[in-house]
């Protein structure tokens, strides 16, 4: 694959995301393993078994009553997401990559009782033209990255969707979702998890998406959106690897997870639900 130089040769060389996400989406899904969970109303669930890896891949598609450039901001926009998404407890933009659109996002995600809090660090990038939108995904580390003692860190191998129009009010959507929650649960009940929730999820974005332009339009800075507009990207901090450490994807030096450890286990921390350490 192709790396990304980022600004003022800062950051180092990470892999294109959208090459890696494109050639996942553009096979057919049996041809790829995958295997059909879910065919109602118009939307497949499928999920691929990969090789020395527990936790499975996840692919969904379908035509949604939704527009590609609604679904494509409600996705993008950090403080929308922490408006319709209940598992948001913060999602925000630290830095932005150079000239590529391209950024790294935090997520932490709420958990149920008494499971504890995720979180996690990814870069995404992004592209649009008049065929569509693309987004993709996957977990860096860097020594700067903000910590939660309190949320299990996740790491997404890849994750991202394309999103063609069919109509005005219409749009082709395919997600694709290779990550792993990590922590102590077993894998068998996050596979069963992950595919049986998607369409709910699925469902959740579109009734979201259906409600971007009226809520944006009652912000303070109804314009401010930079995934669509390049140069308000300028306004963010650019990641500079003398500050902030090496930026390195998470998978490919990702520590061995010790099950049942301190760190790790679902069940042993108190107080579940903090802010990222200073």
């Amino acid at each position: 694959m192709p790396g990304v130089e980022i600004e003022g040769g800062d950051g180092g060389q990470v892999h294109g995301l959208i090459d890696e996400l494109t050639i996942l989406l553009k096979e057919d899904e049996r041809s790829l393993g995958f295997k059909l969970k879910y065919n109602k109303k118009g939307l497949q669930v499928w999920s691929r078994a990969i090789k020395n890896d527990p936790s499975k891949m996840m692919k969904v598609s379908g035509v949604l009553p939704a527009s590609a450039e609604s679904l494509f901001n409600t996705l993008l926009d950090n403080a929308y997401r922490e408006h319709w998404d209940p598992s948001a407890r913060k999602s925000a933009t630290l830095f932005r990559l150079g000239p590529v659109n391209s950024t790294i996002e935090y997520y932490h995600a709420k958990m149920p009782s008494p499971v504890r809090d995720r979180d996690m660090v990814t870069r995404l990038e992004w592209s649009h033209n008049e065929e569509g939108f693309i987004l993709a995904q996957k977990s860096v580390e860097f020594d700067a990255a903000p910590a939660c003692k309190t949320a299990i860190r996740g790491v997404i191998m890849i994750s991202g969707y394309t999103l063609n129009p069919v109509s005005d009010t219409e749009c082709r959507l395919s997600y694709i979702n290779h990550s792993d929650p990590r922590g102590s649960l077993p894998k068998m009940i996050i596979n069963h998890l992950s595919t049986s929730l998607a369409p709910k999820t699925v469902w959740e974005l579109v009734k979201a998406a259906q409600g971007y332009n009226r809520w944006k339009e009652r912000q303070s800075q109804p314009n401010l959106q930079p995934w669509l507009n390049f140069e308000q990207m300028s306004a963010l901090p650019l990641f500079d690897r003398s500050q902030h450490g090496e930026l390195r994807d998470t998978v490919e030096g990702q520590r061995p997870l010790v099950v049942g450890s301190p760190e790790d286990s679902d069940f042993d921390v108190d107080g579940a639900g903090s802010e990222p350490d200073d």
